[in-house]
């Protein structure tokens, strides 16, 4: 393997909270929803396209008759982790993107940072104080935030090593995966992998947030599912893969190092994380392209849009704009 290279497990597609439309001048403005949305890694007419497993899962929502079939809402998702260690199912890092050539430039952790110069491509260590008092994020072409990413796979994918990605810079929905994480690796004796669960959104509602509802993401037992079931199915995989000849432990131990190479380097592209970057940069005095706005706001904004696209703007708001809730 080549030295400072970074290697990451394969994602075939990514699971988002809202979507962007244009406003004006090329710019972008991300819009909040209150369902979840899984995607490929395709753009066709500027605008992800969905992944069979959408519409999968939402034909299995039941409604009833006398309600539009068109109001179902992806609220859930049953997943299961690749992983037993919860560091390589989720990462939490302050990152920085020059939006001059979509480039990761700096990962931090709240101590310590790896940053890139921009012109020499060089890579150093600094501090790492966060984007509201650092001097390096209020370069107008640096936007920098906390970043949370969690990978899981989806019940009914076929590829056996792929992930589904969600991206969020929400403190509510980092604080409820990592916690949960931790609390469940613990719980059943280091062992995530094989747990049926599912990710969901939550409604909450708070002061900063003026009491307007927002979403969050929340992890679950799968429906159906409680402790005692669900460590009994993830101790039956373990015991599967041992007397087959299998080491979990030591193949996850080579990968947090094969990961871990270089930072910098991420598996994804800007254009798959820019709608939380072309707002407020979190740094004093950062410029910024646009703002996250609800839907409601959308309608207005669109003002004489077609009547597809401003009913496609009448949903409920969460907190953030498109991967990420709150």
């Amino acid at each position: 393997m080549l030295k400072n290279q970074n290697y990451h497990t394969p994602i075939i597609g990514m699971i988002k909270i809202g979507y962007t439309v244009p406003h004006g001048d090329g710019k972008r403005i991300p819009v909040r929803d209150d369902q979840f949305n899984i995607t490929t890694r395709v753009k066709k007419d500027d605008k992800w396209k969905l992944h069979p497993l959408h519409n999968q899962l939402l034909d299995k929502i039941k409604l009833p008759k006398d309600v539009d079939q068109e109001e179902k809402k992806l609220r859930s998702i049953p997943i299961k982790l690749l992983f037993d260690n919860p560091q390589l199912n989720l990462s939490e890092h302050y990152e920085a993107w020059d939006i001059a050539d979509g480039a990761r430039a700096c990962v931090g952790d709240g101590e310590k940072c790896k940053r890139r110069d921009t012109n020499t491509g060089s890579v150093s260590e600094a501090k790492c104080n966060g984007p509201e008092f650092c001097e390096y994020a209020k370069n107008k072409n640096v936007r920098c935030k906390r970043m949370t990413r969690f990978i899981a796979q989806i019940e009914g994918q076929t590829e056996e090593l792929g992930v589904f990605m969600i991206s969020t810079s929400g403190f509510n929905s980092t604080n409820t995966l990592s916690s949960k994480l931790l609390h469940l690796h613990s719980l059943h004796d280091g062992m995530l992998k094989g747990l049926p669960l599912k990710i969901l959104l939550r409604a909450k509602t708070n002061t900063t947030n003026r009491n307007n509802p927002f979403y969050y993401i929340d992890i679950e037992y799968a429906d159906g599912i409680d402790t005692v079931k669900a460590h009994t199915a993830a101790k039956s995989l373990h015991d599967k893969y041992a007397t087959a000849g299998l080491q979990i432990a030591k193949a996850e131990e080579a990968l947090m190092k094969l990961f871990s190479q270089n930072p910098l380097q991420v598996e994804i592209d800007f254009e798959e994380v820019e709608d939380f970057y072309s707002g407020s940069n979190g740094a004093a005095g950062a410029s910024t392209k646009s703002q996250t706005i609800g839907a409601s706001q959308l309608a207005t904004i669109l003002g004489n849009a077609a009547p597809g696209e401003a009913n496609s703007a009448q949903r409920a708001d969460s907190e953030t704009g498109q991967l990420a809730a709150a």
